[in-house]
């Protein structure tokens, strides 16, 4: 019988606010979304390494540059777990839109690296997965915060800061998030880039809006702590502007925060790397959200709704 082993990563992360500027040290909420999941299976292969996955299906030494991070999370795994005698093939399946600011690579790198240690009967605590998914995740980024990394070990809301600090936020309010996902691939790793690029140069637009991003976050915790709908919805509306003014919002972003916001939505912004990816919309009733997300689904490729306080 060809041994097979499957792991699966049953969440990814929805960023409320501070994308972009918590690469800089500022903070940032985020959130796991259970929509949507990964699973890695090893099988024996019959002849070298291969990969079958989304973006590519042939030998793992082919794997083209779109696949670089699971090239190479690949190989580091072969060498830490010495596999070197094993021919395997690694198939995943994902529900995840690619691309979209979901945290869809640390997903897959968790799920792969679970699939790994699981074939290979080795122990895998926290530590050390994050351990690939911040290699995974440089490869992948650039420059990456390490806040997707810690989101696919944890399974709640959190106030996360660089380098790896995070406090829990263990009461989320009764509200329901609307996610979009407009259907057009975010440039998280060209956009963290521009946006590195100005604000190593000084560029004062920048600078302020990184640090006011920072400042809007800090409101939100306590709007959340406060338990405060009304105020988290005009602090998201305001983090958008703000990711406006950085150059990463896109026409079908601000076409889709309009519609949400024009819908009774009491905020909405884009989320993750931007440049495309999804939109996220805040509403106080499920009926409410339901009502929004009917009306994006003429806009949108897929629209979800996820209760603002749902852990995983």
């Amino acid at each position: 019988m060809t041994h097979s082993i499957s792991a699966k990563q049953t969440h990814t992360k929805i960023i409320l606010m501070g994308e972009h500027a918590v690469v800089f040290g500022e903070p940032a909420i985020a959130i796991p979304f259970g929509a949507v999941t990964v699973t890695a299976t090893l099988t024996e292969s019959p002849t070298d390494p291969t990969i079958d996955c989304a973006f590519y299906k042939g030998l793992l030494t082919n794997t083209p540059d779109v696949v670089a991070s699971l090239y190479h999370l690949v190989s580091l795994l072969d060498q830490d777990l010495n596999t070197t005698d094993n021919s395997l093939a690694l198939t995943i399946t994902s529900t995840i839109p690619p691309e979209r600011g979901m945290g869809s690579s640390a997903a897959v790198a968790a799920a792969v690296t679970r699939a790994y240690f699981n074939y290979f009967d080795a122990n895998l605590d926290d530590h050390t997965l994050r351990y690939y998914l911040d290699k995974s995740e440089k490869i992948a980024h650039g420059s990456p915060s390490g806040l997707d990394a810690l989101m696919m070990v944890i399974n709640h809301a959190v106030l996360f800061q660089k380098p790896n600090h995070f406090i829990s936020i263990p009461k989320m309010p009764n509200g329901y998030l609307v996610v979009a996902d407009s259907g057009q691939t975010s440039q998280t790793k060209t956009a963290v880039a521009m946006i590195k690029q100005k604000y190593d140069a000084n560029d004062a637009e920048t600078i302020a809006s990184i640090a006011q991003i920072g400042s809007l976050v800090k409101e939100a915790t306590h709007a959340i702590n406060q338990e405060d709908l009304h105020t988290l919805g005009s602090l998201l509306t305001a983090n958008h502007e703000e990711l406006k003014k950085l150059g990463v919002s896109a026409p079908i972003m601000d076409a889709l925060q309009e519609v949400a916001l024009q819908q009774g939505a009491l905020g909405a912004k884009l989320t993750g790397g931007g440049m495309g990816g999804c939109m996220i919309a805040l509403a106080d009733t499920n009926e409410s959200a339901l009502k929004i997300a009917d009306t994006l689904k003429a806009l949108a490729k897929e629209v979800w709704v996820h209760p603002l306080k749902e852990d995983l």
